[in-house]
């Protein structure tokens, strides 16, 4: 069995951060072996000191491979019901009394940042079919990125198992979702054509088209080492419309908000209208 030295473990850590932005700690060291470890032999090779050199070779190539590697895909669709509520509650009718009085208002703009295997992503597109009305509805866009080729590939797939599910609204499920023969629920077409997911890593410029009209970045600078998350949230808030909201998670909170940016409710934030 392949066992990581600690020099080892420092290589990669540096270089996750350098290429990620994501702060290994020690606690973590014994998942980063098991994920490595089948890497090491589908190569053929004998220690993580070579692997390690085989991915530096690869440049920005290798961003894929160790996110894969570090980040895991724990998550639910209409995870933290009391941020959903808010959305539907008073963000979505200001988006309502804004497409009302604004004459050709700019099409609405989602962006669910991190979205890891798809489910907050399509949480966002249920909650606009069930809540707004059908024209706007129709009318919005979600964009869902996230740095691991893995899990955007599962994202896409739209398949999920029935804890992923649970939480969703009643009804919801049959709604937007067909049960399949092992168990699973696979996303109608009507969902998944409003979303488009891409692999996208958070250190690289906001991805077009900007600015959004909602932004959801949550669980993921916990994540971050702190220089990281300082610039991740600047980049988040210059990529929001004027007026436009931002969603952390419940753990995560702007001590020092960027200039323009208001508190609103707990973990969500907003950019000042001019």
């Amino acid at each position: 069995m392949f066992e990581m030295s600690d020099s080892e473990f420092a290589l990669f850590r540096d270089f996750v951060l350098e290429m990620t932005g994501i702060l290994l700690r020690p606690e973590k060291r014994t998942l980063l072996e098991n994920r490595l470890r089948p890497r090491l032999r589908a190569h053929a090779m004998t220690s993580y000191l070579e692997y390690y050199t085989h991915l530096r070779s690869l440049g920005p190539d290798a961003v894929g491979e160790l996110a894969n590697a570090v980040t895991t895909d724990t998550t639910e669709c209409w995870r933290s019901p009391h941020q959903w509520d808010f959305l539907i509650g008073t963000v979505f009718p200001i988006l309502v009394s804004q497409a009302a009085s604004t004459a050709g208002s700019r099409t609405p703009l989602f962006w669910s940042a991190g979205c890891s295997t798809g489910e907050e992503a399509y949480s966002l597109a249920i909650a606009a079919a069930e809540s707004l009305p059908t024209a706007l509805a129709r009318q919005m866009q979600v964009l869902a990125t996230d740095i691991s080729p893995r899990a955007i590939e599962k994202a896409g797939q739209g398949r999920y198992r029935p804890a992923r599910l649970a939480k969703l609204p009643p009804g919801a499920l049959a709604r937007h979702f067909t049960p399949e023969p092992d168990g699973t629920w696979l996303a109608k077409p009507a969902l998944r054509e409003r979303v488009i997911f891409r692999v996208q890593n958070l250190l690289e410029p906001t991805p077009a088209p900007v600015p959004f009209t909602v932004i959801l970045c949550r669980n993921v600078m916990i994540y971050f080492a702190e220089a990281v998350r300082r610039r991740l949230v600047d980049r988040l808030c210059e990529a929001l419309a004027p007026g436009g909201w931002l969603f952390l998670g419940p753990s995560e909170m702007l001590l020092d908000p960027p200039a323009g940016i208001e508190h609103r409710a707990p973990s969500v934030y907003r950019r000042s209208l001019p």
